[in-house]
């Protein structure tokens, strides 16, 4: 009877596992279900954008034009993939999403509807090659449509999506306009990489010293004042006085870029006169920091001339801040590169109500202070000691009454070139980034915000700060690793055959 029961036992385990395969087969055909153990649900979508979904009212058409080499060998594509199938699923009625290979249809091409083709290195039989391949997306609502040309990151995903949604769905009065004023003209030259940034963001107006605004601006940003008068600060006023947002990226002292570096010393202006009279001081100071960005050098050795970058004191790199302050501007930012930034003081003579400030980045604690006569040669810069009680604060936000306006947003950032060509030099993608979480944030689109807050964090294990201490789990890591896998045979080897010994 014992051997009987053992065997049957036996057969029964041997046949669960077969049948729960089935099952789950069966069920997967019918049924979906994902789950994103990330502490953020990084790839999963935020209530904001599920309600969103939910109130559409009218048909929009999610294409994804993606080459199946992509989807073969890169596995981020499935991620991107299920996210958007997530998003159809919230209303199949009238949120429809489909997957088409560029290579497969020959109705249209790609770079016709905005999909930008991309370079990508294959391995085939030993040998490297370059083929063109598509993953982007378009998206279509009525006689209209939005196209995204690249797409490959999921942690993006959600808000580019959501932003092109709203945009295609929105009514007039709900479109986003943003101005932007150059008060000084040689920014309008060196600012492409802050047009091209906004272009994905708002209909944008460039504005020039003494032009009136268009009507229908929900935001201004003003870069430099030195060429703006007092009667372009009349129609900046009167702008603010409508409740509407503005962003003041301002320099006291000047540096003219054209041949070599050039330090004009600063006086005061119509534009520090009405900073101040909203009650924020821009200091006639410099912030040095030896938390930097390095500058190109070039010198002569010869005949030759050598290019390298040598660390610049005069352009300090505030970080670390987000979750200091908390405001939604610094979401996903891990530092703003400044370029012979000023400080900024809050005053309580101004117009604006001092508990509505909030600091949005500092200099470190090593920051220091420079004074006219100015000096830019990187190798001549002062030397010592911080002679500051506080790291000086270099950009502010505002939220708050303006008289009897109600309430109005505003940015302040005591360095015009924060979003300049400069950029470049350095690579500076976290300025871009908080760019558009000021955008966001001025337009007040803070579902939006609420979005592109979502970031992995850091999730690394770390096993202490010694060297000895790393290295010895890192061998119990390799030891484990090597055992572990044979030993796990042997126990099953050895329970089988105990199994069937016991039945003999």
């Amino acid at each position: 009877m014992n051997t009987y029961l053992a065997k049957s036992l036996r057969f029964l385990l041997t046949l669960l596992p077969l049948i729960i395969g089935v099952l789950i087969l069966g069920i997967s055909g019918r049924a979906y279900g994902r789950f994103d153990l990330t502490r953020d649900k990084i790839y999963s979508l935020s209530p904001v954008t599920l309600e969103i979904i939910e109130q559409l009212s009218d048909p929009i058409e999610v294409r994804y034009y993606l080459s199946a080499r992509l989807e073969q060998e890169v596995p981020e594509v499935q991620l991107i993939r299920d996210l958007l199938q997530e998003m159809a699923r919230a209303n199949p009625q009238f949120l429809t999403f489909r997957v088409i290979n560029p290579e497969n249809d020959r109705t249209q091409t790609p770079e016709d509807l905005g999909i930008a083709p991309q370079q990508y290195q294959v391995v085939e039989e030993n040998e490297q090659r370059i083929t063109t391949v598509y993953t982007g997306l378009v998206i279509t609502y009525r006689d209209d449509f939005m196209a995204l040309p690249l797409v490959i990151d999921p942690q993006s995903l959600e808000y580019e999506v959501l932003r092109a949604i709203k945009g295609l769905t929105a009514t007039d009065t709900a479109l986003r306009r943003i101005g932007v004023l150059f008060g000084d003209s040689s920014l309008a030259q060196s600012s492409q990489v802050l047009l091209s940034s906004l272009d994905s963001l708002a209909e944008v107006s460039v504005l020039s010293p003494g032009e009136d605004f268009p009507p229908g601006l929900t935001g201004l940003l003003i870069f430099g004042q030195r060429e703006l008068t007092g009667s372009d600060f009349e129609r900046i006023s009167n702008h603010m006085s409508q409740g509407r947002s503005a962003l003041f990226a301002f320099d006291y002292h000047r540096v003219i870029l054209a041949q070599g570096l050039e330090a004009i010393e600063g006086v005061s202006t119509p534009g520090i006169e009405f900073l101040s009279s909203l009650g924020v001081e821009l200091l006639p100071e410099w912030v040095l920091d030896t938390q930097n960005r390095p500058i190109p050098i070039q010198q002569a050795q010869g005949r030759v001339l050598v290019s390298s970058l040598e660390p610049y004191d005069l352009w300090p790199r505030a970080s670390g801040l987000s979750g200091e302050f908390g405001h939604p501007t610094m979401n996903r930012i891990g530092g703003i590169d400044l370029f012979w930034a000023s400080p900024l003081v809050v005053s309580s003579n101004g117009l604006l109500d001092p508990e509505g400030f909030s600091p949005l980045f500092s200099a470190s604690q090593n920051a220091r202070i420079m004074v006219p006569p100015l000096t830019l040669d990187p190798r001549a810069l002062p030397i010592g000691d911080p002679v500051i009680d506080e790291p000086p604060v270099l950009g502010i936000s505002y939220e708050g009454t303006l008289g009897n306006s109600g309430e109005v947003r505003a940015v302040f950032i005591g360095d015009q070139d924060v979003f300049s060509d400069l950029l470049q030099i350095n690579q500076s993608d976290d300025n871009l980034i908080f760019l558009q979480n000021v955008v966001e944030w001025l337009l007040r689109d803070d579902d939006l915000l609420l979005i592109r807050s979502k970031q992995p964090r850091n999730t690394s294990l770390e096993i202490g700060d010694s060297t000895e201490l790393r290295a010895f789990w890192a061998s119990v890591v390799r030891i484990l690793g090597i055992v572990l896998g044979p030993a796990l045979f042997i126990f099953l080897g050895l329970f089988v055959w105990l199994g069937r010994r016991s039945g003999a």
